[in-house]
């Protein structure tokens, strides 16, 4: 065990990986999935951006904008799993819903019940003897998937009770929309309705749910799936679009760069005003940011690799790194807090760093954090994903080979 966790670790696998293994996977994509985990480590920080010095404005941005992270997610998911359906779809005339279920729960489940089952036992074990029945009474939103509406002691997990309903939700829709159908690529054509109804009806609840409440005064938080399934939404939007009606996606690909400043600049205000301060934020603010993401990912899956700009910086090195954290990003995510934050926040607690510029501390701190974090998702994923999805690719084989990032 020791020795193959050590050649998870080595610098020779990991070049191998950067330099080899992402050519079978869209690097674009594992690019994206980079960028957005290391923007939630920002926002899950260990390390106080005040400790800083003169780090602390760098570090602050960083905090601010980290929680789009997730968005960035939802919007990435959404064109990955929809991209899968109809990739399906358009090679053999039909989706086979039971078997995408399936394969999403070997992809999902192991790895998310292996870590809320090892929450279960800290708390038990905390709690005992005099309440050992505390973890269960607070984690049983998570084993059902609606710890976005009940709570939860690990507040970062309502992300994935959003991913699931999706994940249930989408194939479903397109079974009802593909039930005995005699031409069933024409009720391909109620889809985007269906889509941009949840777009808008998602964006109106948003409005309501901020109206007549002033800056600073959040009485709830937005973790609620009818209230952030508009970024998933709109990823499946874009993937029907680039599967079924590529022309209509030519304006933003014949104007890459224009466009995909575009999107920066509808995202940059979220590094400056926060979703718990700014009620325009949590509002309008955050449909604005999935447009933003949404031309950013368009832009970056159009983009050829060590071609223009973005596809120089996606097929150098760096860029081949962030897509190779990318490519960890689901354990990294689940684990990032008890394997990277806690651990780390410990350490910071530590005369030592008093001693030391502050600068100089918030940079070791900082880089420990992060190297915990990605070292023990990468770890966890070869001792739990990579067997769990060995099996599912024996016993329930993937009809479609596109986009595999998933």
């Amino acid at each position: 065990m020791i020795k193959k966790i050590g050649s998870i670790l080595s610098l020779e696998f990991i070049r191998h990986w950067v330099v080899e293994s992402s050519r079978k996977r869209m690097l674009q994509l594992d690019f994206l999935r980079g960028v957005a985990i290391l923007l939630v480590l920002g926002r899950h920080y260990a390390v106080s951006p005040a400790r800083g010095g003169v780090f602390e404005y760098i570090a602050l941005r960083w905090a601010h904008i980290g929680w789009t992270g997730v968005d960035l997610f939802f919007v990435l998911s959404g064109f990955l799993i929809g991209g899968l359906l109809f990739s399906e779809f358009k090679k053999r005339g039909s989706i086979d819903i039971k078997r995408f279920i399936i394969r999403r729960g070997f992809k999902i489940w192991p790895a998310y019940l292996i870590f809320v089952f090892y929450l279960l036992l800290r708390l038990t074990v905390k709690n005992w003897p005099n309440n050992p029945m505390e973890g269960l009474i607070s984690l049983w939103p998570n084993f059902l998937h609606i710890q976005n509406y009940f709570g939860t002691p690990r507040v970062h997990t309502w992300s994935l009770a959003v991913e699931e309903h999706f994940y249930l939700t989408l194939p479903l829709v397109l079974y009802f929309l593909l039930k005995e159908r005699k031409n069933k690529i024409l009720n391909f054509h109620h889809l985007p309705v269906l889509l941009l109804i949840c777009i808008v009806v998602s964006s109106v609840m948003r409005f309501f749910y901020n109206y007549g409440r002033a800056s600073g005064t959040l009485e709830g938080e937005f973790y609620q799936t009818h209230l952030r399934s508009d970024g998933l939404a709109l990823g499946v939007l874009i993937a029907y679009l680039y599967y079924f009606k590529p022309e209509c996606l030519d304006f933003i690909k014949q104007r890459k760069r224009v466009m995909f400043m575009l999107g920066l600049l509808l995202i940059s205000p979220m590094a400056y005003m926060g979703l718990e301060t700014h009620a325009l934020v949590s509002g309008l603010g955050l449909s604005l940011l999935y447009l933003g993401y949404g031309l950013i990912l368009i832009v970056i899956v159009f983009s050829q690799i060590n071609v223009g700009f973005l596809g120089k910086l996606m097929g150098g090195f760096v860029g081949r790194m962030i897509a190779f954290i990318g490519f960890f990003s689901y354990p990294i995510y689940l684990w990032h807090a008890d394997l990277g934050k806690y651990p780390m926040q410990a350490v910071a607690k530590l005369h030592l760093w008093e001693t030391l510029p502050a600068e100089l501390s918030w940079i070791a701190l900082t880089g420990g954090y992060l190297l915990l974090a990605i070292t023990s998702g990468m770890i966890l994923s070869y001792l739990i994903e990579k067997p769990t999805l060995a099996i599912r690719d024996t016993l329930f084989p993937g009809h479609s080979k596109a986009m595999e990032n998933r």
